[in-house]
């Protein structure tokens, strides 16, 4: 299986997998008591991107929230840094590099989205440096 490499570990969020965990129950032990349970069942979220030190928190209570309702078989990660006539992106296959090991890109999902929507497929070896997915990653 190709593997793209993780270019923000280490800066942007924790390059050890002791490291992130560590970070991950500091953060989910800061989360608002306060807050109540949604009434419905949630979809998606929007998280931050700015990494783990200013936006860490917020990312990992967002998916938390959403894992705990009823853990999906499928995440689907979406994000770039793109100007309204900017292409949209895919990996299609293969996996990327995170701490926990490596996360593998849903390739029936991958094969449906191409099917439906135009996109520039990047690879393992061949992909727009950019940070909004990798720092959700982990979480």
């Amino acid at each position: 299986m190709k593997i793209r490499r993780a270019l923000f570990s280490g800066s942007w969020y924790p390059s050890q997998a002791s490291e992130c965990e560590d970070s991950i129950k500091q953060f989910l032990g800061t989360a608002d008591r306060g807050m109540e349970e949604p009434d419905h069942e949630l979809r998606g979220g929007i998280v931050p991107h700015a990494g783990w030190y200013f936006s860490g928190s917020i990312a990992c209570q967002v998916i938390h929230t959403l894992l705990s309702q009823n853990p999906p078989d499928v995440i689907a990660i979406f994000g770039m840094h793109l100007r309204p006539n900017d292409p949209n992106y895919l990996m299609s296959e293969g996996a990327w590099e995170t701490p926990f090991g490596p996360l593998s890109i849903d390739r029936d999902l991958a094969e449906a989205l191409l099917e439906k929507f135009s996109f520039n497929v990047e690879t393992a070896a061949s992909f727009t440096q950019d940070n909004t997915i990798e720092l959700q990653l982990p979480f």
